[in-house]
């Protein structure tokens, strides 16, 4: 088991596992459910029987976001692509004027899905994301309002109506 376990994390982060590693990783699996940090570098966590590793990073920069395409600090790219509104992609844009900020997930930051306005703390822990990751996930917004978050998509309440134009957000 252990080694099964070491050879499975060392393809994932690169690294031998050291024996005190090991055995932090076993007892992980045993609980069930729980994380495990290493080196301060990567975050092993177990939860709804699937086991994750997170890469543990600095905490990241707001960007303004002032173009149609902007470059990360990651490397990933940030494309706003301007298009009209029709009933079958209306609520996959959003409506908004730049420039617009990216930054992390802020106290009380709301968002409006089909089940109604929520904290985005609240919609993260119903999609079992894991904290470790919630985190991380980065926040389109002018300032007061949350246009997009990732991995939860863009807020209802900022689509174009029918006609308008709006932008398609990938990253």
């Amino acid at each position: 088991n252990s080694v099964k376990l070491s050879l499975i994390l060392f393809k994932k982060i690169g690294k031998h596992l050291s024996a005190e590693q090991t055995r932090q990783a076993l007892a992980l699996l045993e609980k069930e459910t729980g994380s495990v940090e290493f080196d301060r570098k990567f975050i092993l966590h177990l939860g709804q029987n699937r086991l994750s590793i997170y890469e543990k990073k600095p905490p990241l920069t707001a960007v303004t976001i002032t173009e149609r395409e902007t470059v990360l600090d990651d490397g990933r790219v940030l494309r706003l692509t301007k298009t009209a509104a029709t009933k079958e992609n209306r609520l996959s844009l959003i409506s908004a004027n730049l420039p617009l900020t990216l930054r992390t997930r802020g106290e009380g930051d709301t968002i409006r899905t089909p089940g109604g306005t929520k904290t985005l703390k609240k919609r993260m822990i119903e999609l079992k994301i894991p904290q470790q990751k919630r985190d991380f996930l980065r926040v389109l917004t002018d300032g007061t309002t949350v246009f997009w978050c990732e991995e939860l998509g863009t807020n209802l309440e900022t689509a174009p109506k029918e006609g308008d134009e709006g932008y398609f957000i990938s990253l």
